[in-house]
This record gives C-alpha cells, structure tokens and sequence, in this order.
C-alpha cells in the first residue's frame, strides 16, 4: 500500500527506503514530495482552509504552512493508527514518519508548530518526544533543540472540532508567543 501511494504522487521512492530516508541525509526526494504536498495544498480547499483563517487569526497568514506528523493521507484515524502502531508501541513505519517530521521540523525551524489534532498531539508528545517548556502550561518544544515552539490542540474543524474559547485561547497563547 505504501508503494502504491508514492507511485500514485509520482514520486520515486521505493517503500522500503521510506524507513531509511532523510531530507536531510538525501535530499533527492525533497522537490517531489514538495511537489506533492503543494499540489495538496492548493487543491483541497476545504480541509486547508480552517488552517488558513487560523493563520490570519494569528497574523500569519502570509507566513505558515502546513505539514501533517504522518504523512499519509488518511481521513478515519480508526483506520490509520492500527497502521503504526499506538504512542507507547509505535512501529517502524510509525517510528520513521515521526523521524522524518522531526527532522523536517529541525531543518526548517518554525517560530511556532501548531498540533491541531489531539490524537497527534498523543503521538507527538510520547514519540518526538516534546517536553513543556519550563513555567509554560502552554508551550512545548523538542528536548535539545532551537527554540520552536508547540502548541497542542483539538482540531480546528470538523465534527470534532474544539469550543469557540478554547480556539480563542490557543490564538491568544500563539499570537502572545509571537
């Protein structure tokens, strides 16, 4: 199924170098997912937009960007998360997704990352793994790492989607950060 869906992007990665590759260790793949990942972002309109208007809620809406944890592109996370395991058992495939995000992340040094999904929030949290940032109830970031910043939350959208306050709360402790 892995091999499927990069030969579906057009991308030329085998699946068994998924567990192997880094952007930055071989950078050869990077202007394909990109690619990819553009082509997302551009095209599915409604699953970005909530994004977008959060970034100008957060006067950034000229300077984010979106990157899922996993990338795979999966809407029922029932059916996803038995495909890499659970936070505390996670599998290789689980394991280099989450290598791959920290290492994009380390590489690009956001100011700010915000987890808008409490299941990946689980995940980032006990396999990144993030630490709270001292006297911050709010903030977290990569042990060891440049001073981005994380903030966890529930989705923006959707049936699941957080309270009217809790989204004005995670804006102001974002906006205040900025």
């Amino acid at each position: 199924a892995i091999q499927q869906r990069l030969v579906a992007l057009g991308i030329g990665l085998q699946a068994n170098d998924v567990f192997r590759w880094s952007p930055k260790d071989e950078p050869r793949f990077v202007d394909e997912l990109l690619s990819a990942e553009i082509h997302g972002f551009a095209n599915y309109g409604t699953y970005f937009k909530p994004l977008r208007e959060f970034a100008g809620d957060v006067d950034c809406a000229h300077s984010y960007s979106h990157l899922d944890l996993f990338h795979w592109r999966h809407t029922a996370q029932h059916e996803f998360t038995p495909i890499i395991g659970s936070p505390d058992r996670l599998n290789e495939f689980g394991r280099a997704q989450i290598a791959l995000t920290r290492d994009l992340i380390e590489t690009l040094e956001p100011k700010v990352v915000v987890i808008a999904n409490s299941t990946a929030a689980r995940y980032a949290v006990a396999c990144m793994p993030l630490e709270y940032v001292a006297g911050s109830r709010t903030q977290c970031k990569l042990p060891g790492s440049k001073p981005t910043r994380f903030f966890l939350a529930g989705m923006l959208s959707g049936q699941r989607r957080m309270g009217t306050f809790s989204r004005i709360r995670l804006e102001v402790d974002v906006r205040d950060f900025l």
